[in-house]
């Protein structure tokens, strides 16, 4: 797989950050190797994480007027967060203001820069985790007053919220986040509720994988299909997530924080490897799927079982039983505490 070349923020104007993005994306249909063999696709996707936060930088400060953009700091979620991010992946994003740009103020340019960066591949997520809505915008003591409300009511809906801040990243310096951050963190961690949730709410009966062992292909007027992020990707990162709280793993990668976990004894190296293979296989799959939806507009999340080979489908089975095991394993570990929080 041959990769393009890295083009910093500066080097970019819109028609060459447009190029630039598609150029990444055509590169992993270059992926033609076993699905056994990740390291050309591992390769391209930590050198993407570069050329996409290089994107991203160009797009906050050619589409948000300085006036505004002073006032505020760009927060990453998610996969961008992590370092995670594939050609489709969505625009999710958390605000910090200073105090000196308003909601009000600032709602209308973020939306802007939203619509904005679709052309650069980055799409607007479809749960408007994003800045322009208010939950995801405030300042410092903003977001301390939102944590707290989380933590009075911790229904499920605000244990999804505190986890998704759990995994983010400034795009440029922010030491108020740096105390929000451990406020997420130490809170998620002290209660036995909020970690019961995440397992069994969150968790519990997303693998893919039919009892008896078989994929669990889903229905379609077009044909079968499996979803690769819900049904694969995002029960072993949410797993893993949930156990580096546990143990206070303070990496934010999902390979780093599974590292982690080993070393700390937490999972044993064999299945470790065995999850970390499901994950990369999983990766490089929803990436082939990101790049063909970018060149021709098909879904990004499913592959249809028609257009997959038996030896891909043979892998995938496999790595569904590591991630029903791992899955299995956090039900266990986070029991219902009566009366917790």
């Amino acid at each position: 797989m041959k990769l393009p070349v890295i083009v910093k923020a500066p080097d970019l104007n819109i028609e060459r950050a447009a190029h630039i993005a598609a150029a990444w994306s055509d590169a992993v249909l270059q992926d033609t190797e076993s699905p056994f063999d990740h390291a050309p696709f591992s390769r391209w996707l930590h050198a993407y994480q570069q050329q996409r936060e290089q994107l991203l930088a160009f797009g906050w400060q050619t589409f948000v007027p300085d006036s505004i953009r002073r006032g505020l700091t760009y927060i990453r979620l998610g996969s961008a967060a992590r370092g995670e991010d594939l050609p489709h992946s969505d625009l999710d994003f958390a605000i910090v203001s200073d105090g000196t740009v308003s909601f009000a103020q600032a709602v209308d340019p973020l939306q802007q820069f939203v619509r904005t960066m679709t052309a650069l591949g980055f799409q607007p997520c479809r749960g408007n985790v994003m800045g322009p809505n208010p939950r995801w915008f405030g300042t410092p003591a903003d977001w301390y007053s939102r944590i707290e409300q989380y933590c009075a009511f911790p229904d499920w809906k605000s244990a999804r919220y505190l986890f998704m801040a759990m995994d983010a990243t400034p795009l440029s310096p922010c030491e108020p986040w740096q105390g929000i951050a451990v406020t997420v963190r130490s809170r998620l961690a002290a209660s036995p509720f909020f970690l019961w949730q995440m397992a069994h709410l969150g968790i519990r009966r997303t693998v893919g994988l039919h009892p008896f062992g078989r994929v669990k292909w889903q229905a379609a007027a077009e044909g079968e299909f499996f979803d690769v992020k819900e049904q694969l990707l995002a029960p072993i990162v949410y797993a893993i997530r949930l156990l580096a709280i546990a143990g206070d793993v303070q990496a934010m990668a999902t390979v780093a924080r599974l590292e982690g976990l080993t070393q700390m004894k937490m999972l044993d190296p064999v299945f470790a490897a065995a999850v970390s293979d499901a994950l990369w296989f999983g990766w490089r799959l929803r990436a082939r799927l990101h790049a063909q939806a970018a060149r021709s507009g098909t879904n990004a999340e499913r592959m249809e079982k028609g257009r997959m080979p038996q030896a891909w489908r043979d892998c995938l089975q496999v790595h569904l039983r590591t991630a029903k095991r791992l899955e299995q394993l956090v039900c266990l570990a986070f029991p219902k505490a009566e009366g917790s929080r």
